[in-house]
């Protein structure tokens, strides 16, 4: 199909999509600690969790 062969010559989607799904995960793994109090972050982070 058209966006497999687009993403096969263009390698720098995936990666961007790789960083984005990481940053995601990261996020969403510190604000579960955060809800079980196993982690404390400043007031001035709070909105990105």
């Amino acid at each position: 199909t058209y966006l497999a062969n687009y993403v096969q010559k263009h390698l720098w989607v995936v990666y961007i999509g790789m960083a984005f799904i990481l940053i995601l995960a990261i996020q969403l793994i510190i604000g579960g600690l955060v809800d079980l109090e196993i982690l404390n972050i400043n007031e001035e982070f709070k909105k990105y969790f």
